[in-house]
């Protein structure tokens, strides 16, 4: 018996319309009307101690915010009632990255469960001469975790749906859940024969032997001219497989044109077999020289490696790249938007399964 398998983090991510190849919003939360939270469905029981989210500045000396975890609403917007017998921390930003706060009291959570994740002003108003600002999600280009479907709300006179999730929670026993990820001004990797990198994929090891049917890519955008790109898959030894494809199968495709994100999917000729534990590189790489002409493709770096635990194949994909066929730099939190479809058969029989997700 023959099982099939998608595995890679682009089966845990799902992708919003995108206009062009954007950065996460920054925002200023500089008056006691502003409140930024993350709706955060619960996938494991347990004690809720930490919340986490990315300060992208620190202006002036900003008071002491509140952060907490509070219970949804009926229309499942954040409301001001404290999650699982919570207090909510009083918290004094001082300079900038990802902060993990402890609660003042920890939150009962249940698996199940939904609750909002929040961080809104304390007793003194922040000021725009004295507050600090959050990552916040984007309206552009917009991924998530698709077993969880987290969502940001940013609120200043009425809830406003915010794109990509930005925060995150922790139990008392490190788990994380959430997008403890930093994306910085550089979101994606303009692949191009005059970009630097000019090759970017995943690194990436199996837990079974698996018969591989085809390769999927998450692209973004192009230049007016980007010409020909290659998929290539390498092992310690060289290239196993490539297939060069012209853009415009990707772009002209898509309803919309450049507008919306395609999803890239390669089958080869006849199904390639890739051994469990054994590190293999699926990249994309231009194969004309077209001056100016790239493809972007997008890309995450978390905040800790051990945090991708949360994708499909976690820690066993990672972000790699190079320029000119150098060497490779793998980047171990990182995580390129790659996946591979496929074939394994089960080392004992299996009498009752079943297949199926969201993502």
């Amino acid at each position: 018996m023959t099982l099939p398998l998608f595995l890679g983090p682009l089966r845990s991510l799902k992708f919003q319309q995108t206009t062009s190849p954007s950065t996460l919003s920054n925002l200023a939360m500089n008056a006691s009307t502003i409140i930024f939270a993350n709706r955060i469905p619960i996938t494991k029981t347990g004690t809720v101690t930490h919340v986490g989210f990315h300060i992208t500045s620190v202006t002036g000396s900003p008071p002491a915010y509140n952060v907490g975890v509070v219970e949804c609403d009926t229309s499942g917007r954040p409301s001001t009632t404290a999650f699982g017998g919570s207090t909510p921390a009083s918290y004094t930003p001082t300079t900038s990255g990802w902060k993990w706060v402890a609660l003042a009291g920890n939150a009962a959570v249940t698996k199940g469960d939904v609750l909002c994740a929040r961080v809104w002003a304390g007793a003194s108003a922040p000021t725009a001469g004295n507050c600090m600002n959050v990552y916040s999600g984007t309206s552009s280009f917009v991924p998530c975790i698709g077993i969880y479907d987290i969502q940001t709300f940013v609120y200043s006179g009425s809830w406003v749906v915010n794109g990509m999730p930005t925060m995150a929670i922790k139990y008392d026993d490190g788990t994380v859940i959430g997008l403890p990820f930093t994306v910085t001004t550089t979101q994606v990797f303009k692949v191009g024969t005059d970009a630097t990198p000019d090759e970017v994929g995943g690194l990436f090891t199996l837990p079974h032997d698996i018969d591989v049917e085809s390769f999927a890519f998450a692209l973004m955008s192009r230049g007016a001219t980007a010409g020909n790109i290659a998929f290539k898959l390498y092992d310690a030894g060289g290239v196993l497989w490539s297939s060069t494809q012209d853009s415009d199968l990707w772009f002209a495709a898509a309803a919309g044109g450049d507008s919306l994100v395609p999803i890239a999917r390669i089958i080869p000729s006849s199904p390639i077999s890739l051994a469990a534990s054994t590190p293999y590189r699926l990249s994309i790489t231009p194969s004309t020289t077209v001056t100016n002409g790239f493809i972007t493709v997008p890309y995450f770096s978390a905040e800790n490696e051990s945090d991708k635990v949360q994708l499909n194949g976690g820690t066993d994909w990672k972000l790699t790249h190079r320029t000119d066929a150098g060497a490779w730099t793998d980047v171990a939190a990182g995580v390129a938007p790659v996946g591979i479809f496929g074939t394994y058969t089960p080392v004992t029989a299996v009498t009752n399964y079943a297949w199926g997700g969201v993502g």
